[in-house]
């Protein structure tokens, strides 16, 4: 109960001190002699939101000192509980707006005044209990009134009520997250699967590109080997410059018979080496391999590279290597749709 209460500044109240002894008291008075002020000043230290206008015309600001006793246990922090059983509480407010209130002499804020009062604090006026208009208020001192059994019915039903809450979420996140994924992977199966085809690989692009130059290269050094090969022994009739080269060869030995050999002898070996010239050149023709063969491996390439290059501006990437990650993204969303549409059939 409340022991003593000091009001300065509050309405029409510039300073009064009041005492209270007993468990039912009446303040009585003319109009004009403060009832009200006294009201507005309990309502003041209980923690209802203060304006200007609740201070004293002729002071700066209001004050408000309560003393009271009780015996209830205190939802606040030890330091504030009431000392002895009984609890101090002070508001002050300014004309600027500004206040501070205290429990026990130490600072708080307004919500732990708040806290602190609403058990011990109840004031009943014309206006004060507007709040018993409010629906859920009303349903709360309805269910009060079914005892431990609806409370536990009650219990139960929010809980059903969370879990429904909390199972429509996540329906609305995966119908949400499946609608960004179709719109972003729209048509990422053929993608897929000529990704799949063409077995792309990190630095498959480089890895092709280089190739293809490879053979370009091959083909090119071959074809020049044949031309050579078949400027030095001719083409399948003969007349290359080997022919020509052994018949140079036969008229040396003829013009020089009766010499020493020694110009026999320097046709022998330029003949020679240039038969082991055409055998070299020979050899490697063949080396060259299949000019079909090669030619067909050249056409793969460059239709992996053109799928390649298409895929890439097609789905607007940077780079050929790009599209790899990119269909290895899609594999696994696409993979995720369609487990979660199980999912929600079984949420909803």
């Amino acid at each position: 109960m409340i022991e003593e209460l000091r009001v300065r500044g509050v309405g029409g109240i510039k300073d009064a001190r009041i005492k209270f002894d007993g468990a039912f008291i009446v303040i009585t008075g003319e109009s004009g002699s403060g009832k009200s002020s006294l009201v507005r000043a309990m309502e003041f230290i209980a923690g209802k939101r203060a304006q200007s206008s609740l201070v004293h015309a002729q002071m700066e600001s209001s004050d408000v000192e309560l003393l009271l006793s009780t015996d209830k246990p205190s939802p606040l922090a030890e330091e504030y509980c009431p000392h002895d059983g009984v609890l101090a509480a002070r508001r002050t407010f300014d004309k600027n707006g500004r206040g501070r209130c205290t429990l026990q002499g130490l600072l708080v804020p307004l919500n732990a005044l708040t806290q602190a009062m609403e058990h011990e604090i109840v004031i009943q006026s014309q206006f004060a209990q507007l709040s018993l208009l409010d629906p859920a208020k009303q349903l709360g001192l309805v269910d009060s009134c079914g005892g431990e059994p609806l409370k536990q019915v009650k219990a139960e039903l929010a809980g059903s009520f969370h879990a429904a809450l909390s199972l429509e979420r996540r329906i609305l996140a995966i119908r949400k997250e499946r609608e960004e994924v179709e719109t972003r992977f729209e048509g990422a199966g053929p993608v897929i699967r000529q990704v799949r085809a063409m077995e792309l690989a990190p630095g498959s692009q480089a890895q092709w590109e280089r190739e293809l130059r490879e053979l370009d290269e091959k083909t090119r050094r071959a074809g020049q080997l044949r031309v050579l090969y078949e400027k030095l022994a001719g083409p399948a009739a003969g007349g290359g410059v080997l022919d020509e080269l052994e018949a140079v060869c036969r008229e040396l030995y003829t013009a020089f018979a009766g010499d020493d050999g020694q110009w026999k002898a320097m046709g022998e070996r330029t003949l020679a080496c240039a038969q082991e010239l055409a055998r070299r050149l020979q050899a490697e023709v063949q080396s060259a391999g299949d000019a079909q063969a090669v030619e067909e491996e050249k056409e793969r390439l460059e239709r992996k590279l053109g799928i390649l290059r298409k895929l890439t501006r097609d789905l607007k990437l940077p780079t050929g290597g790009t599209v790899l990650d990119y269909a290895r993204e899609a594999a696994g969303r696409l993979e995720w749709l369609a487990e979660s549409r199980a999912e929600l059939e079984t949420l909803e």
